[in-house]
């Protein structure tokens, strides 16, 4: 069942029907962005599916619950390392070129898309630009600030962040994950101070001013800290956030990108910090929860 938070967003997304070939799904952990992108491939191969999914009743439908259908590619898949390589990306081009076994569409779905590295992204593009007729190609990030802007362009987007946020903490709640509940909320503050704040980091970024951009969020972090009403999860989980962004000035200071391009690092290096394992920074989130 399709959660109530996530409706919206599926309307939207099965709105446009099989028109899209390519799409990229992106959000951090706590978002069921696995469990969102396995239920659309669902239905983009159900031979007669519903409003709210796939039939469950059809042929296809059948192979997908015993796990057989030859027309569903999975990369990375079960035995392989979590990174994709190029030679993966070569495995899907040849999958696309394949017709499909059951006569009607087929789907690739590229779990952790931003473990790509430039070449393995180069290579997909006229894949992602270019597919044959039927054939669709699903990319889930959970740091989409790592993919090429060519990428990006060559996709329709879907921030699966963009959400009601009570019906979303709501159902955090109920799944008893406190940690990940917490993480969220982080998360939700840090973006809520960048939007709020468009404007002015842009401004730094053309002033050649974007250390100080960090500089606020680790205020904004501070303020929060002192707030009376956090739990002791929350606290530090915020302490460590706020360490992580003080550390990250002299990576912008190095960063001599144009302009726009290092607005786009900046918020993609605070999503990373506020994403990562206790393990490291940027460290890869194991599965969806």
């Amino acid at each position: 069942m399709i959660p109530s938070w996530q409706m919206p967003l599926w309307q939207r997304i099965t709105a446009a029907g099989h028109d899209s070939a390519s799409y990229l799904l992106h959000a951090p952990p706590g978002y069921a962005l696995t469990e969102f992108a396995e239920r659309f491939a669902h239905w983009l191969l159900c031979r007669t599916p519903l409003a709210e999914g796939a039939c469950q009743d059809c042929p296809n439908c059948a192979l997908l619950a015993a796990g057989n259908m030859p027309d569903l590619m999975r990369i990375p898949g079960p035995e392989d390392k979590p990174v994709i390589a190029i030679d993966q990306i070569r495995a899907l081009q040849e999958f696309t070129q394949l017709h499909a076994h059951q006569g009607g569409r087929r789907v690739a779905m590229l779990f952790g898309a931003e473990t790509m590295k430039p070449p393995a992204q180069n290579a997909l593009l006229k894949t992602l630009e270019e597919p044959p007729s039927g054939m669709h190609i699903l990319l889930l990030s959970q740091g989409i600030g790592k993919l090429l802007p060519t990428i990006r362009s060559r996709t329709v987007v879907y921030d699966l962040r963009q959400v009601d946020a009570e019906a979303h903490r709501a159902w955090l709640a109920q799944r008893g994950d406190e940690g990940l509940s917490q993480q969220v909320s982080v998360q939700r503050a840090v973006g809520e101070w960048f939007e709020r704040n468009r404007d002015t980091t842009g401004q730094l970024v053309r002033e050649h001013s974007v250390p100080l951009i960090f500089q606020c969020l680790a205020r904004h972090l501070s303020g929060l800290l002192r707030g009376e009403n956090l739990g002791l999860s929350q606290r530090a989980r915020l302490s460590e956030v706020l360490v992580r962004v003080q550390t990250l000035d002299e990576l912008v200071r190095t960063n001599n990108l144009n302009a726009e391009i290092q607005l786009q690092g900046v918020r993609a290096a605070a999503w990373q910090v506020i994403a990562a394992d206790p393990g490291g920074a940027g460290a890869r989130q194991g599965g969806e929860n």
